[in-house]
């Protein structure tokens, strides 16, 4: 985005007034909104809102956008490819293969600009701790990764062998209360309540990740709206219980509530949810019903003028459409939940508590259900899966989030106690309180494997068809709930089943189009620095693998693919210092034969990654798989033969060799974005 509007953001700056003017109309959209979302004046044409609403959206996230370059990145490009010495901050810390990594703020520099976040990585052991106060004189560059920008990161650090000078030790608040919950919990119980509590996922182990992933409910993990919900809620009770006055309470629950979001991070999914708890606190001061979809918007504005380039966040993105999700649809499908025969016939032999347990569940498989069509087309455009027993998973495992969060809240707000007072009987209860939150975190974890063994529990894909497919069901969800208020409880059936045929007929019909169109054809990927080929559920891996993106990346075609195994891989660099990445693809995809030069600093974690796997020299390698595609090793290239075509790959080039050898045809194949199929009788094509 911000390369196609480059060019009017540069004919902005001759024009400071436009720009002005932009600014002001974005601030005074804003101001719209806040007095709508407290209902303190209506906007016309209220159901036309929505619209409306998005319009506002996005125009405002261009400004900021075009407003935040001149300010963070301008301010970072004259030094890149310099050396500078920057001091700064230690925000994160993290173990790599190759070394260490940390997410550092800078501060206190004359020359270079402070206050800015960046990545610093290095190959040296940890040398500092979050909090402390660094010193590094290493070469920086501003050319990064969109994801990295959405978390406020602006330029990479590459320390190599210099030592990191430690300048202050510094303890953090959130790494106490962390170091206290390792000292009650112990895995995999450890995991879930650090993910739960403040969004850590450093002690979940890849396995149970994995697991929760496939069952859906991966989303715990994250700080998001049911977590600061659940907060302001045992907030709320807890002052109400000393004869608070209600509204009042739930003003004195902002308090903990944002120091909750400040513990997470201030993640665009928190900073959403606190703005949205903030809008309806108001709104409960001023008597008046609030407008969720303006307090939304609300948000996502300011989420955007503080940080531009949440937008290219993949939690601001899943946030806010799960949350306007299930703003629109949670009611309407709930409400034709409760009208179906067994519901209703429940509903109408229960007692009082039989029909709150009933509309309780019917409005978490609705919430489920909206939140799992709109995050479809962002979960398969980003990660390539989207899971499909989420409904279920969250029918069985939601419901033990509140009492996790309030036992775990608990122990460690005891285990601090006891930390400055000595008390034995603060520690006492906190690992009661801990043994009371283990059994549910154990609960979400049994729900998980039962949920994750189902057939089909993670559908891949990456093709654009499944993305449209995607967009086809929030398009069909949304005219089903269309003017819900006005239609009959049959019309209201009728609407859901219609949804729900077309919806089975829609995935259906693209599945069989996918698997019928790629049967028999060989498929050559290609990364930034690999080529992925697969057929008919065979893989095999050609190039280097330079970091934890492209092997996520390389992970995630062959799982689309289907490959459970990789028949080859072979690395073409002279050593193994640019395939950082490459021992997390051999981890995962055992491949029956590595083709690897025994030098550099990777070979020994590939070699403890593959555990077993046969592995020989690349040097004059000829390998024939994947039915009838042939792969020679020459002396600075590999030749892939297959269907009566050559490919040449040269470093990141990829030439197609005519079999008569006159005529060489270049093609570059854009990483991440394009794929060459071969048929088996030699016709070739590309697809995007």
């Amino acid at each position: 985005m911000t390369a196609l509007f480059l060019p009017l953001y540069e004919r902005m700056l001759e024009y400071g007034w436009y720009r002005r003017l932009l600014l002001a109309g974005a601030a005074v959209l804003t101001l719209l909104l806040v007095l709508n979302a407290l209902s303190l004046m209506h906007l016309p044409k209220r159901r036309m809102s929505l619209i409306w609403l998005v319009g506002v959206s996005v125009t405002a996230a261009l400004v900021v956008e075009f407003a935040s370059l001149e300010r963070t990145v301008g301010r970072v490009q004259p030094f890149d490819g310099t050396s500078p010495t920057i001091c700064a901050r230690v925000l994160e810390w993290d173990r790599t293969d190759y070394g260490s990594k940390y997410l550092i703020e800078t501060l206190d520099n004359e020359s270079f600009p402070n206050h800015l976040r960046a990545r610093l990585y290095t190959y040296q052991e940890q040398a500092a701790e979050a909090g402390d106060i660094i010193q590094i004189t290493a070469p920086v560059t501003a050319d990064i990764q969109n994801y990295d920008k959405s978390r406020g990161i602006y330029f990479y650090v590459f320390g190599g062998e210099t030592a990191i000078e430690c300048i202050r030790s510094q303890e953090l608040l959130r790494d106490r209360i962390i170091e206290e919950t390792q000292t009650l919990y112990d895995d995999p119980v450890l995991g879930i309540v650090e993910g739960v509590l403040f969004g850590e996922k450093g002690n979940i182990e890849e396995p149970i990740r994995q697991m929760m992933t496939d069952a859906g409910l991966v989303h715990l993990l994250a700080v998001s709206g049911i977590h600061i919900s659940l907060m302001g809620a045992f907030c709320g009770k807890l002052f109400s219980f000393v004869r608070i006055p209600k509204r009042f309470a739930a003003l004195l629950s902002l308090g903990p509530v944002w120091g909750y979001i400040a513990l997470a991070q201030f993640s665009p999914s928190a900073v959403r949810a606190g703005i949205m708890a903030t809008m309806y606190t108001l709104g409960m001061l001023l008597q008046r019903e609030g407008d969720t979809l303006a307090a939304l918007c609300t948000a996502a504005i300011a989420v955007l003028a503080v940080s531009p380039y949440s937008l290219y966040s993949i939690s601001f993105q899943l946030s806010f459409l799960i949350t306007l999700g299930i703003i629109l649809c949670t009611s309407p499908i709930a409400q034709v939940l409760l009208t179906t025969g067994p519901v209703d016939w429940l509903m109408g032999r229960g007692g009082e508590r039989m029909e709150k347990l009933l509309r309780t569940l019917c409005s978490t498989a609705a919430a489920s259900l909206a939140a799992t069509v709109f995050s479809m087309p962002v979960m398969l455009y980003h990660f390539q899966y989207t899971a499909i027993w989420g409904v279920l998973a969250a029918e069985l495992a939601l419901w033990a989030a509140a009492p996790l969060m309030v036992f775990a809240v608990l122990s460690v707000l005891f285990a601090l106690l006891h930390s400055l007072s000595g008390w034995l009987v603060f520690l006492l209860v906190a690992r009661v309180a801990a043994g009371f939150a283990g059994i549910f975190a154990r609960w979400i974890l049994l729900v998980s494997k039962a949920i994750s063994s189902l057939p089909g529990a993670l559908f891949y894909s990456h093709d654009i068809s499944m993305m449209l497919c995607g967009g086809v069901l929030v398009a069909l969800l949304l005219l089903a709930v269309c003017k819900w208020k006005g239609l009959s409880n049959a019309a209201k059936r009728s609407r859901m089943a219609c949804f729900v045929s077309c919806s089975v007929f829609c995935l259906c019909v693209t599945m069989t189009a996918e698997t019928l169109s790629d049967k028999g054809m060989l498929t050559i990927f290609s990364t930034e620095n690999a080529l992925v080929l697969t057929r008919d559920g065979q893989g095999a891996l050609v190039g280097d693998v330079c970091d934890e993106y492209e092997a996520q990346d390389v992970l995630s075609i062959l799982r689309c693919e289907g490959v459970e195994r990789l028949e080859l891989v072979l690395c073409t660099s002279e050593d193994t210092d640019e395939s950082v990445g490459l021992d997390m693809v051999v981890e995962q995809m055992r491949p029956k034969m590595v083709a690897v030069e025994p030098k550099g600093t990777m070979y020994a974690h590939i070699l403890e990654a593959m555990d077993g796997t046969e592995t020989v020299s690349p040097q004059s390698l000829y390998a024939q798989l994947l039915g009838g595609v042939s792969i020679q090793m020459l002396d600075e290239s590999v030749q892939i033969e297959a269907g009566g075509k050559k490919l040449l790959k040269t470093g990141q080039r990829c030439d197609i060799i005519d079999q008569g050898g006159s005529e060489v045809r270049r093609v570059y194949l854009l990483p991440e974005q394009s794929a060459l199929k071969i048929n088996m009788d030699g016709k070739a094509g590309t697809q995007g």
